[in-house]
């Protein structure tokens, strides 16, 4: 990888987690790295049922308060989960920016065929607006969205909120592909 991508890759890092709170790269790690080995030291003892009632052996015995409430708790485990997400979703969208909205747009890949399809007719002797008239036609968009997809053709290596989650959803669709095949090698 070439170091200035790299540096891009890492300064995009930087700024989401100063984002969710961390005063930099390193603090934001730092925090990740002791919620990882909380939760290893945590899990490790309830990695069989084995290990957890050994694990569960080992305390003293709760009192019978204790114990309504322990497994109270876990009676209403899925209520808790539902009501903690509620809560972090909440705090998200007080503390996070706002999804990108809008009309819709074209993704970047139809934005590029738009200014070639745009550059093509133009150089064949076709004024701009008949130009964009024909982009308009042969890709069924109105002529507003070749409009911007035009005024926006200066920033052609940046893409949109929208092709970012396209690109998501065909990699998770990818990866599960591999995952699969793999499974079936396997068996």
């Amino acid at each position: 990888m070439k170091p200035a991508t790299r540096d891009a890759i890492i300064n995009e890092f930087e700024r989401v987690f100063m984002l969710a709170g961390a005063s930099d790269f390193d603090d934001a790690m730092t925090k990740t790295g002791k919620v990882v080995d909380w939760f290893q030291q945590h899990y490790h003892p309830m990695r069989s049922k084995k290990h957890f009632a050994e694990l569960l052996d080992s305390f003293p015995e709760p009192s019978w308060l204790r114990v309504r409430f322990i497994l109270g708790t876990l009676q209403y485990a899925p209520h808790l989960v539902r009501f903690g997400l509620k809560r972090f979703t909440e705090m998200v969208e007080e503390d996070l920016p706002a999804i990108p909205t809008g009309r819709p747009g074209l993704d970047a890949f139809s934005k590029e065929q738009v200014i070639a399809h745009i550059g093509k007719k133009h150089m064949a002797g076709y004024t701009l607006d008949q130009a964009k008239k024909s982009a308009a036609r042969e890709f069924e968009v109105s002529e507003s969205t070749i409009q911007r997809a035009w005024d926006d053709r200066g920033n052609r290596g940046a893409v949109d909120f929208r092709s970012v989650l396209r690109f998501l959803e065909e990699d998770a669709k990818d990866q599960s592909d591999v995952l699969d095949a793999m499974d079936k090698v396997e068996r």
